[in-house]
Parts: C-alpha cells; structure tokens; sequence
C-alpha cells in the first residue's frame, strides 16, 4: 500500500470520490491546517485520512479505509504519529465501535469524553513518550 499526502492541484477529484463512499463524512470543509493523506493499492484509492490541527489540538476529522483489519490498525498508529508530530496538547479521534475504545486506550492511552449512542470521542493525551513504539 502506498499513502501520499493529498494535493488539490492533481487530487481533488479522488478525494471526492472516495469521501463519497465514506457514510461518516463531515460537513466540515478543508482549511489551510487541514492535512490529508489519500491510500492507494494496486493504482486504486482505497482511503483516505483528514487530521486537523487546531489551536492545541489535533483532530481526526475522517477516516475511511477499505482493507483489512490489520492495516487500517497500522493506519491509525500512523494518524497518531502524524498528530503526535504537530506538537500540539492533544489528538481528538470519533471512533464508531465500543470494541475500538478499549484497543485505543490500551494502545495510546487517553480517555472516552463523549457518547452519542452510535460514537465515542477519544481524547488522547501527548505526554511525553505516550505514542507507544511497536
């Protein structure tokens, strides 16, 4: 797999087509602290993730990934990494499954902060060291 950072000269029209496929996009628009990665596999788009660094915090605002499990795992600890790097206080992630709580806690520590019955808001902490090494 291959992920690139997204250019709007040459990337707009994919990164609308594969958010058409995403059911949890935004409304939220891009901004110039907006980056995008897009995922390619075997020349298609297969992803794409939207962090958004604010003023103490970095944010996820999509994520969308057609692949196994395991790699969109390794995508999420590349989101945390890229977040981490923004130096920023915090990384902001709406997760969709009760079960991805437990596994982004215990991998990345941080806490849930919000419930709306079909997401959970994780509020992850950059302390020192806190992204772990694998």
């Amino acid at each position: 797999m291959i992920f690139y950072t997204y250019n709007p000269e040459f990337d707009e029209e994919t990164l609308g087509w594969i958010r058409a496929e995403n059911a949890k996009r935004s409304m939220r628009s891009l901004s110039p602290n907006s980056i995008i990665y897009l995922f390619e596999s075997e020349e298609l788009t297969v992803g794409y993730l939207w962090l958004e660094v604010e003023k103490n915090r970095v944010e996820m605002v999509e994520f969308h990934f057609n692949g196994s499990n395991a790699k969109k795992w390794a995508l999420y600890d590349f989101a945390t990494r890229i977040a981490k790097k923004q130096e920023q206080d915090y990384f902001v992630i709406r997760v969709q499954e009760e079960k991805e709580l437990d596994e982004f806690i215990s991998k990345w520590g941080g806490k849930a902060m919000e419930r709306d019955g079909k997401d959970v808001i994780i509020k992850i902490p950059f302390l020192k060291d806190r992204v772990k090494h694998f």
